[in-house]
Formats: C-alpha cells, sequence, structure tokens
C-alpha cells in the first residue's frame, strides 16, 4: 500500500476547512484539476500537499470476497451518494451567491 500521495488543494481550504470542514475537503488530482473544478482556486490559489497514511480509522465494509459484479455495484453505490452530497454543496453556493447578488443589488439601488 502507497503510504504517501500528493495531491493539490485551494489556499481557503488549507487554511480554513483541512480539518474542520464538516464535508471534507477535496484533494485534486492536478493543479489543472483544482483549476477546472474549484470555483476559487483561481483567486485563493493552489496549494501541493502530501496526504501520508498512518493508520486504517475504520475498516470499511467493500467485501474482498465479492464477485466483480457486486463490487462494481458497491462502488457505482458510493459514486451516487458522492453525487447527492455535491449536489447539496452546490445548492448551499449557488444560495449564497444569490443572496450576495440580492445584497449587492440592494447596496446599488440605495447607493
Amino acid at each position: 500500500m502507497t503510504k504517501t500521495k500528493h495531491g493539490y488543494i485551494d489556499a481557503t481550504d488549507f487554511h480554513h476547512e483541512l480539518g474542520e470542514a464538516a464535508g471534507g475537503v477535496t484533494i485534486y488530482a492536478s493543479v489543472n484539476d483544482a483549476l477546472e473544478n474549484c470555483w476559487c482556486a483561481k483567486d485563493c490559489g493552489v496549494f501541493k500537499v502530501k496526504v501520508v497514511f498512518e493508520e486504517i480509522a475504520l475498516a470499511g465494509k467493500e467485501d474482498p470476497q465479492a464477485g466483480d459484479v457486486e463490487r462494481e455495484r458497491q462502488r457505482i453505490a458510493h459514486k451516487r451518494a458522492y453525487a447527492e452530497k455535491l449536489k447539496k454543496q452546490v445548492e448551499f453556493v449557488l444560495a449564497v451567491a444569490d443572496r450576495s447578488e440580492r445584497e449587492l443589488d440592494g447596496k446599488v439601488l440605495r447607493g
């Protein structure tokens, strides 16, 4: 098992979210991947990070004895659950953007 891997994280997540965010953070495979998938990476920057495996904190449920089809079904279920989590995050970010835009519009009208 590989004990060390490198990845990329946006600076805001590194400084303010890593180890603190309830939903976790994303570590990207490349700088370009971070720039394409993280809306603030161009503004806040991207850091290269090293992740070091220390120990298994909780053994997974995937059955190593399961056949290829069942293992693939487990992976698909995991991807669906992850997509639902991302969907909620997108909805939250869009709601924040809408609120900010309304506040900005109010300032312009009053200003």
